[in-house]
């Protein structure tokens, strides 16, 4: 197997994790039945036996199988956890297993009863616990024994490179099965650089990490007394895509900054890890498809209304777009139905519109009110690039100036941007900077508690402030 195969299954776990889960889903299924029909232990006078080949456990297999897939993807199992140990992933694979079999008592309770029955399930959920548990040591075994031969690590930084940054990298050079590669290691002016590791200063650090887009962590070691440096070193890495880990002290820990992920027992802490597992990143990704493209079809003849009636209510183009910043900085194009008279910003520049705005039409402001000058964006949900849900993009003239004046702006922009918001939904259009700060702490709050269900509430909010024209 090459190394370049190898890097792709390090980093992208889930399809060789589900592979394995399979079967070691059949394993399990296929000793249970053994025990059913093949054994003295449970067997039951009338049963006429058991075949592999027989429709019943073709079909077993096949439900029993997808749903512990989906059950494990709901849970996580299946989400990039570089830095899970062999313990630790155990652990949660028999929580899941046991959430399982208790959905499965309550379901079929009414139907079967017996004693027997739940003991044939309960020794069931046991050998899937042995098999998947076992299956998920055996592959993370496999990872660390590549990591030994220095295959297939994340290629990392160190920031810091006081007491803790020494014994850091001391500590992932002597042990390779951490996975870290440390590629350089960035001080502070007051720290000695190490000689024999490349080494550059904190402030020459956005310039490397530009230079070097190989990068994927940075481990972030600081003293106490340098926590506000980590705290812009986080935003850069943030704003550049690379994951971050710290070693923590006892106030990061205390105010919830870092969530705990150690690294097979060396002390650090993943931050800022995205809050939604890969099954709920695809079923959100699912559902904007599928919502996009039934505003886009069955809203067909609403579009084209609004269309008309913008052309003959001001001159001017129907549609119109802006650069927005997206995901990780990235520019993209958004559409929108025109609300305002044509080239409005001409003399004014880049500015806010107000309550009472004289470059909205009048349709513009019955748009506005309604947020069907938003539809368009269905084709950016389409695309990609946005999402139903999630902090709305701003301009990049506005960007720029709140990353300089509000800290942790920057991490609005970890995720899609979105139609609507938790922001929108609890507050207006911005209408001052400190309107920005104020619904900064809700995308930070949708950040932090990302789930489907969170989705659900904000478009059930939407779909009140859209049919009571609240919005403004």
């Amino acid at each position: 197997m090459g190394s370049r195969t190898l890097n792709w299954i390090i980093r992208h776990r889930a399809p060789a994790l589900i592979l394995l889960d399979i079967f070691a889903l059949q394993v399990a299924l296929f000793l249970t039945w053994s025990l059913r029909f093949e054994t003295d232990l449970f067997r039951d006078p009338l049963s006429p036996g058991f075949s592999i080949i027989s429709w019943n456990y073709l079909l077993s297999s096949l439900v029993t199988v997808l749903y512990w897939l989906i059950v494990f993807s709901l849970r996580g199992i299946y989400s990039k956890k570089t830095s899970i140990s062999r313990y630790e992933a155990f652990i949660e694979i028999t929580k899941s297993v046991f959430l399982g079999l208790i959905i499965i008592f309550i379901v079929t309770w009414t139907e079967n009863p017996f004693t027997s029955s739940r003991l044939i399930l309960l020794s069931y959920g046991i050998l899937v616990i042995l098999a998947t548990g076992s299956a998920h040591a055996l592959f993370r075994t496999w990872i660390r024994t590549i990591y030994q031969r220095r295959i297939g690590q994340f290629r990392s930084i160190i920031a810091g490179y006081g007491p803790r940054g020494q014994a850091l990298l001391n500590q992932l050079n002597d042990s390779p099965e951490f996975g870290h590669s440390v590629e350089a290691v960035a001080g502070l002016p007051h720290e000695e650089l190490p000689t024999d590791t490349p080494s550059l200063f904190i402030s020459e650090l956005t310039e490397f990490i530009d230079q070097n887009p190989e990068l994927e962590f940075i481990l972030i070691a600081m003293e106490p007394e340098d926590r506000d440096k980590a705290v812009e070193i986080i935003e850069i890495a943030h704003w550049r895509g690379l994951r971050v880990m710290i070693v923590p002290d006892f106030f990061q820990i205390l105010v919830g900054m870092a969530k705990s992920r150690e690294l097979y027992g060396v002390p650090l802490l993943e931050v800022f890890l995205a809050p939604m597992s890969l099954a709920q990143r695809l079923l959100k990704r699912s559902t904007d498809i599928m919502v996009s493209l039934t505003v886009l079809t069955l809203g067909l003849p609403l579009l084209l209304a609004l269309g008309v009636l913008i052309k003959l209510s001001s001159p001017g183009p129907a549609l119109y777009w802006q650069h927005r910043v997206g995901f990780r900085g990235r520019e993209f194009k958004l559409y929108k139905f025109r609300s305002m008279y044509q080239d409005a910003e001409d003399k004014s520049g880049a500015v806010w519109a107000s309550l009472d705005d004289p470059r909205i039409t009048p349709l513009g402001r019955i748009m506005r009110i309604s947020r069907l000058d938003e539809l368009p964006q269905a084709w950016n949900v389409l695309t990609g690039t946005m999402s139903l849900v999630g902090p709305r993009p701003e301009r990049r003239v506005f960007v720029d100036k709140f990353v300089e004046a509000i800290p942790f702006y920057n991490r609005r922009h970890n995720v899609k941007p979105g139609i609507t918001g938790w922001a929108q939904v609890r507050r207006g259009y911005d209408l001052s900077e400190e309107d920005v700060r104020e619904k900064l702490q809700y995308d930070l709050f949708y950040l932090e508690n990302m789930s489907i269900g969170l989705d659900i509430k904000i478009l059930m909010h939407t779909l009140i402030v859209v049919l009571s024209a609240k919005g403004h």
